[in-house]
């Protein structure tokens, strides 16, 4: 397929695309953390021409699948190409083979490590089905998309395979846009708010957040261990319902407690994955927008309930305070540095990536708070916990994922094994359904949540990361 005559332009790189081109690069030769895929099938009728004829317009009219992001003298900037060409593979799959083959397809296809300094973002193929288009696969950088930003360019997909019409390109909100507005003075001042508020909070992280484990670290350093809960999910709706809030600050409540039983630190400090997509603009824009957040809260004694307020409204502050220039944040990080003897680090993450906070498909659960207990200790007796894979390193001590999954929680945690072993792990992700299940049944005091974890204190308090 070959792009022509599309914009070609070249500004600073945005905040977002920084931030994430540095982990990226931090990472080297490492693709499959930072590398999305997606499949979209192709509606019947569409031939080979026409999925090349979506696949160019798509790619014409969308700036961050032409993006090459280089590092210059003046820092990171993104070249926007007018034109060029990819290669499309051709698979052909049994009918009944089609979802498979596209899965192995993608796989195969995110081995191979972006250059992007010198290649498009994006890698597409096309599996077949009895010779006709049946679904094609992407694999793209998360240089070029977030998740939403991967929501976003599904849907463009979908629809220019399907011969949707779409808005003008000059009406879109693109990367080269958001530059020219970060650059701009209301730009500027967000990004100072933003900056000034992490340097406060940082004033205060301690030293050590997560001591080192006393067992030596797992081969590979960094592993991934996964629970899919329906009694997470059940118990986090009926506790947000109850406290009037989003099920992501439930999930975030019971992660600030987990952490603190482990560690012994109360506040508790985390970096927040912040969607930053508030602006009309930005809720349409298909690229990076998410950077991390500090965020702060005392776990305290009282109830989990109050905990959960807490957390509710102390993300609140740090998804106000989301969006900053990384370079502005580096003076910052020296500043604090200068002061305190140290650089203060914060690997503990949460990521809720789901694009809806409730739940589809979950069991019904009685109200009488005895026979809730026995629903939920039903579904409990369902939940699985298992070790998915490793890496041999990554840039975090703990990373909470929520993801979707039909009828269940789905969370993944990643961690190092030099501070969190993969027992420990596992007991995290338990103790997080211990909590949310015990705080839905009854008014779970925070005094009892050590009991109720069962999550095991950490063996030292030397260290830091």
């Amino acid at each position: 397929m070959t792009v022509r005559e599309a914009r070609q332009a070249q500004a600073a790189a945005t905040w977002a695309q920084r931030e994430i081109w540095d982990v990226i690069d931090w990472l080297g030769d490492q693709p499959q953390s930072f590398t999305m895929r997606e499949m979209v099938p192709v509606p019947p009728g569409v031939t080979l021409a026409g999925v090349r004829r979506a696949l160019e317009e798509a790619v014409a009219r969308v700036d961050v699948l032409r993006t090459r992001l280089v590092m210059g003298a003046t820092g990171l900037r993104q070249e926007v190409d007018g034109s060029g060409t990819l290669t499309v593979p051709v698979w052909s799959a049994a009918p009944d083979r089609v979802t498979a083959d596209a899965k192995e397809l993608v796989a195969a296809m995110t081995a191979a490590v972006f250059d992007l300094a010198r290649q498009w973002p994006v890698r597409f193929a096309l599996v077949l089905a009895d010779e006709t288009p049946a679904a094609l696969v992407l694999n793209v950088s998360h240089a070029a998309v977030d998740a939403s930003g991967l929501a976003l360019l599904k849907a463009e997909l979908r629809d220019a395979l399907a011969g949707v019409p779409v808005e003008p390109v000059e009406s879109r909100w693109q990367p080269l846009d958001q530059a020219a507005y970060e650059a701009s003075e209301p730009g500027r001042r967000r990004s100072r708010r933003a900056v000034r508020f992490r340097e406060d909070l940082l004033g205060e992280v301690p030293e050590s957040l997560v001591p080192p484990s006393s067992e030596p670290p797992h081969t590979p350093r960094i592993v991934q261990v996964d629970i899919e809960s329906s009694a997470v999910a059940v118990a986090a709706e009926l506790l947000a319902d109850r406290q009037r809030v989003s099920t992501s600050a439930v999930l975030l409540a019971a992660q600030a407690a987990v952490v603190s039983q482990h560690t012994g630190v109360d506040p508790v400090f985390l970096t927040l994955i912040v969607g930053g997509r508030v602006e009309r603009r930005l809720q349409t824009m298909i690229g990076p927008v998410v950077q991390n957040g500090l965020f702060r809260v005392d776990v305290g004694t009282g109830s989990f309930a109050d905990l959960v307020t807490r957390c509710y409204r102390q993300a609140l502050l740090t998804y106000q305070h989301g969006n900053h220039d990384t370079a502005e944040l580096a003076e910052a990080r020296q500043r604090v540095a200068a002061r305190r003897g140290f650089v203060p680090q914060v690997g503990v993450f949460f990521n809720d990536a789901r694009e809806q906070q409730r739940w589809s498909g979950l069991p019904q659960v009685r109200s009488d708070p005895q026979q809730l207990a026995e629903d939920l200790a039903a579904l409990c007796r369902d939940t699985r916990i298992t070790y998915v894979t490793g890496w041999d390193q990554q840039d975090l001590t703990v990373f909470l994922s929520v993801s979707d999954a039909p009828g269940a929680a789905a969370l993944q945690l990643r961690v190092d094994t030099a501070y969190v072993g993969v027992e420990d792990a596992r007991r995290m992700l338990a103790g997080i359904e211990s909590l949310l299940v015990a705080a839905a049944v009854g008014d779970l005091d925070m005094r009892q949540a050590g009991q109720v974890v069962g999550v095991r204190p950490a063996a030292g308090r030397s260290g830091s990361h």
